[in-house]
């Protein structure tokens, strides 16, 4: 079972950043779309 505890922590600490990278680039694609918008 103390191998498991490894995976997940190793998971999290692998996907947690990706998911906020993720996050962070679609907020700014639609912050440069809005801009964008607004700039026409």
């Amino acid at each position: 079972m103390g191998n498991w505890n490894n995976v997940i922590q190793s998971v999290q600490d692998t996907w947690i950043p990706l998911i906020v990278i993720f996050g962070v680039t679609i907020l700014a694609l639609f912050i440069v779309k809005f801009i964008r918008k607004k700039s026409k």
